[in-house]
């Protein structure tokens, strides 16, 4: 995971300085304009990174399914700020019960949504297709919830139980490409690393269609 960060990070500062220089022309409208993805993250998450007292967690959730919703605003046809609300979803975990207890499937759930700022930086390679370099800071909130089956006298009942919430900020980048259909629609694809997801870090390929305003 952190010698893809690197590579991202190498990529998307070469992404943002070669914007500031490229002579070609990109068919971009005006600004603003809106992105919706869905994405596949990767969970840098172990079972020991969760810590929570009485409860031993095991197994290795690494992947997650999640959603992205961008503002952009274009300053010119090659740099744009963005902020983008993240829903990366939820990395589960095993928990450990005691023989005879009256909980069954237990689990511990780890769920990490954020915000990110970014400028972005847009390479033209055709006047359709360009490149991108995305750099930023993630603004993460992580939420941990303990889950599974209770057999009550009343029957069996299930809980999900909130454990605790944590907040950190991080570093942002990404890469990806995006492929003009018309003067207002166009789709994207990308790679993002984000420092502070799930408490530690994630990374997110995601696909999604992008809206030009006249």
């Amino acid at each position: 995971m952190k010698s893809m960060m690197r590579r991202a990070a190498t990529a998307a500062a070469a992404g943002v300085a070669l914007s500031a220089f490229t002579a070609r022309a990109f068919a971009l409208p005006p600004p603003p304009y809106a992105v919706v993805d869905l994405a596949h993250t990767m969970i840098g998450l172990e079972a020991s990174d969760i810590d929570e007292e009485g409860i031993q967690s095991s197994g290795s959730d690494r992947r997650a399914t999640g959603f992205a919703i961008t503002l952009g605003w274009r300053f010119s046809p090659y740099l744009a700020a963005e902020g983008t609300f993240v829903e990366l979803g939820e990395g589960k975990f095993d928990v450990a019960v005691q023989e005879g207890s009256s909980v069954s499937n237990a689990k511990i759930g780890v769920q990490s949504s954020g915000l990110l700022l970014s400028l972005a930086g847009t390479w033209p390679l055709h006047d359709k297709l360009a490149l991108e370099g995305r750099a930023g800071a993630f603004l993460g909130k992580t939420e941990t919830r303990a889950s599974g089956v209770f057999a009550g006298p009343l029957g069996n009942q299930s809980f999900r139980n909130l454990l605790g919430s944590e907040s950190k900020a991080g570093l942002a980048v990404g890469i990806g490409a995006v492929a003009a259909l018309n003067d207002t629609w166009a789709l994207r694809a990308g790679y993002d690393y984000l420092d502070a997801a799930f408490g530690k870090d994630a990374g997110r390929i995601s696909l999604g269609v992008r809206f030009n305003w006249p």
